[in-house]
């Protein structure tokens, strides 16, 4: 209860700055588009919550590669024996890799993870004698045999939790990429959960704001300053994801002795989180562009405002910041006549009637 009486001390006092009321009454919107206004910055509101939970969906790696932040364009090579495909894709908390290979000898051997598929046989090289036809590389010794035109895929992950930040893919050159990017995405990831927490408040604030007798400076301020400011390091950080985990990743590989190039490009998560900023921007501009009412903008007003509430006797539950009950904008000067008005004076015939009832007379010295 203490608390409470002294937040709302703090909100009364903050509302009725100098400065608030003259932000209060900035605004180039008619008062008559306010629920309009406030419906359209609401749907602007759940849309960017929708993008954004898109956005954050990639903190599963296994759905890096549905809703990737950034991924790879190109990633062709080929050898003597085979010819394949890479492709990359960034999460916020790792790197998918996906290689898929085509046999173009008459047979073709790459050693295999635990769990990949084999389309043709497994062979466990401690049993088999090298005949000097293939070079073999890895550390592991089961490997797929597999025959001319037949595909293998093998799939892989820099998982950010590992502090080597290894997936089996080396890099030619940029060898601390991956802890670049690593740092990159969790920026992302912390400005993704900042977004989807403050949310709820935007639609407080429009929800409070389409109505005037419910409107306050302070929820203009928070609804235009917060979203439009937010919005702008939103950015800043999305451009540090795009220089360490778009720009600056490494575009020379190696895989199996064979060298091949990757390009990149941002991914859908990325876009999501760019649009969903946009949209609060939009909301932050509606905020700042429709006006509070006017007994927001001078004391006086506001001071005739609350005579008018104790005069209405309400027992609803009304908060001190403005919500006046049954008050309908464009009536201020009515409220003000009632509030200010004395009751007339009462004339001599009714003193001297009133002198009757009283031995001596009241007013008698």
């Amino acid at each position: 209860m203490f608390r409470s009486k002294w937040i709302e001390m703090a909100y009364k006092w903050g509302n009725n700055t100098a400065i608030m009321r003259r932000i209060g009454g900035f605004g180039c919107l008619p008062q008559e588009c306010r629920r309009v206004a406030f419906l359209t910055s609401s749907i602007c509101v759940i849309g960017a919550f929708c993008l954004t939970v898109l956005a954050s969906l990639s903190i599963d790696i296994a759905l890096a590669d549905a809703f990737p932040w950034s991924t790879s364009a190109a990633g062709s090579f080929a050898s003597s024996n085979f010819k394949g495909t890479t492709q990359m894709w960034v999460g916020l908390r790792g790197i998918k890799t996906t290689i898929s290979m085509t046999c173009i000898a008459d047979a073709c051997m790459v050693p295999m993870r635990s769990g990949d598929a084999c389309p043709g046989q497994t062979v466990d090289i401690t049993k088999m004698v090298d005949g000097g036809f293939l070079t073999l590389t890895g550390n592991g010794t089961a490997y797929c045999m597999f025959q001319k035109n037949q595909v293998v895929s093998d799939s892989f992950v820099h998982s950010f939790s590992d502090l080597q930040c290894d997936s089996g893919v080396e890099a030619v050159s940029a060898n601390g990429y991956c802890e670049s990017c690593k740092d990159a995405c969790w920026t992302a990831f912390t400005t993704t959960l900042s977004t989807l927490l403050f949310i709820p408040m935007c639609l407080h604030a429009d929800c409070q704001r389409s109505r005037p007798e419910c409107d306050s400076n302070i929820d203009k301020v928070m609804g235009g300053v917060g979203n439009i400011g937010g919005g702008i390091l939103t950015f800043v950080a999305m451009a540090s994801f795009t220089r360490f985990c778009v720009d600056d990743l490494p575009s020379d590989f190696v895989y199996h002795g064979v060298t091949f190039g990757i390009a990149y490009k941002a991914g859908i998560s990325y876009y999501a989180l760019l649009l969903a900023t946009g949209l609060l921007m939009l909301d932050g501009l509606i905020h700042l562009c429709m006006r509070t009412p006017e007994h927001c903008w001078s004391a006086e007003l506001d001071s005739a405002m609350e005579i008018q509430q104790l005069l209405v006797g309400s027992e609803s539950d009304q908060d001190s910041y403005g919500s006046l009950g049954s008050y309908q904008y464009g009536s201020l000067q009515q409220i003000i006549d009632n509030a200010t008005s004395l009751p007339p004076s009462p004339s001599k015939e009714s003193l001297e009637a009133a002198e009757d009832f009283v031995p001596g007379g009241a007013f008698a010295s």
